[in-house]
């Protein structure tokens, strides 16, 4: 789909679709990871230096972009520890009690052989 827009896309710094924040399409391409669309609009003439209205470059929108990424990542593995953590706490505690039941189950037997000789 990108190949096809290419041809359609032409800059004119007059219509650089700003919006009410100043930002341009290569702003918000940047802003919302969009890299191929963001170097198409570079190649075409786009000013990757331009500034939002809080001053954001779209390179400086772009490395947030991947930091959000990141840290995404890292909430989603540290969720998946925790849960994996639970799970293995909870199977500690079952196969504790069971161990304690054997041991109760033992001990009923004076001796604690079960009645049988080896």
């Amino acid at each position: 789909m990108l190949q096809d827009e290419r041809q359609n896309i032409r800059y004119d710094r007059d219509f650089c679709y700003k919006i009410a924040k100043g930002e341009t399409a290569l702003h918000i391409a940047a802003k919302r990871g969009h890299k191929e669309l963001a170097e198409l609009l570079i190649e075409k003439g786009w000013d990757p230096e331009s500034r939002n209205y809080k001053m954001e470059s779209p390179g400086g929108l772009a490395s947030n972009f991947l930091k959000s990424v990141r840290n995404g990542i890292k909430e989603r593995i540290k969720s998946e520890e925790t849960k994996m953590q639970m799970l293995l706490s909870q199977r500690y505690t079952s196969m504790f009690d069971k161990a304690v039941a054997a041991f109760k189950w033992i001990d009923a037997f004076e001796d604690g052989r079960l009645g049988v000789s080896f």
